[in-house]
């Protein structure tokens, strides 16, 4: 867990029941914000399992749009 968790991330029991009952190998997260989902989902994948974590790092919208206020 992180030491700040976030409070977006709120399906773990959903989450994990898939990973857990389809055996899955590879995950592709897209948008990973503080990366808690990120860790979770990396604990539930076998050891020879892959997790690719592709974020572009711009941040939500809001915040793009207050950026660009200022």
């Amino acid at each position: 867990p992180l030491p700040y968790p976030s409070d977006f991330f709120k399906n773990e029991k959903q989450l994990a029941a898939i990973l857990d009952n389809h055996q899955i190998k590879t995950i592709v997260e897209i948008g990973c914000w503080m990366g808690e989902s990120t860790i979770f989902m990396a604990t539930h994948l076998p050891s020879d399992g892959t997790l690719y974590a592709i974020d572009s790092w711009i941040g939500y919208p809001r915040e793009i749009y207050e950026i660009t206020l200022n």
